[in-house]
């Protein structure tokens, strides 16, 4: 077999070497596990190209293997520069339309996220993971400041004593949890921002303006949503129960 450069250097093989593998799908006939012995390596054309991966001779595995012989499971298809992807899997698919063994032509990375998807969904799997933390840690920060407030009932009805109206002492306790999740969602952009840098151009990572603009009409929302209750909460204490808090 070759064995690509990637692949070479994680497993630390060496050309000439004689490996033993297993694969999950494809198992010999006689339940035994794959020889192979590696004649060379290859590299990408670019740095960028993956070559985690090797290449065996197809008629030895077809003749071994326990079912599926003489047949592929894909073909790579390398279109011509004047010849559209799209119009060429179209064409692909309506030849074999009416075959016993019909085909699905698509790109490489529709067909690498399809493979993904048969392991795990990780996109749902981030998602709900992101989604409970942030609603946790939004909870907690909403009765953070509740309790804020419950605990300063005495200050707030010297404020009123003093002449503060409801608008200043409403926006002074919208202040302060706009501050916090300023102070928090600031720390987390910046954060971000040194891991677009830090990140693979191939991940697609970037902060752009409208992305921070969204961020901040978010973090904007978040604050008045939260720091609504306890600010009504402290309106509605009044100037006597407040100062009999002490």
């Amino acid at each position: 077999m070759l064995v690509g450069r990637a692949l070479m250097e994680a497993e630390g093989w060496r050309v000439g070497q004689r490996v033993a593998l297993t694969p999950f799908q494809m198992k010999r006939a006689d339940g035994a596990s794959w020889s192979f012995v590696i004649a060379g390596t290859f590299a990408g054309a670019r740095a960028d190209v993956d070559t985690y991966f090797m290449i065996a001779r197809y008629d030895y595995v077809n003749a071994a293997r326990a079912k599926g012989q003489d047949t592929v499971d894909g073909i790579l298809v390398q279109p011509r520069p004047n010849v559209s992807p799209s119009e060429l899997a179209a064409r692909i698919d309506a030849a074999f339309l009416s075959s016993a063994a019909p085909t699905r032509t698509q790109s490489e990375k529709a067909f690498l996220e399809a493979l993904i998807r048969q392991i795990a969904d990780f996109g749902l799997i981030v998602t709900l993971v992101t989604t409970a933390s942030f609603v946790t840690i939004l909870m907690i920060v909403a009765n953070t400041m509740a309790f804020a407030v419950r605990e300063r009932r005495f200050e707030i009805g010297v404020l009123k004593v003093l002449g503060f109206s409801g608008r200043r002492i409403l926006a002074l306790v919208l202040g302060e949890t706009l501050f916090v999740f300023l102070a928090g969602g600031l720390a987390g952009l910046g954060l971000a921002k040194l891991a677009e840098g830090l990140a693979p151009a191939e991940l697609g990572l970037a902060l752009t303006p409208l992305v921070l603009a969204r961020a901040m009409f978010v973090l904007l929302a978040l604050a008045l949503l939260t720091g609504l209750m306890p600010a009504l909460l402290a309106l509605r204490t009044s100037t006597a129960n407040a100062l009999r808090s002490r």
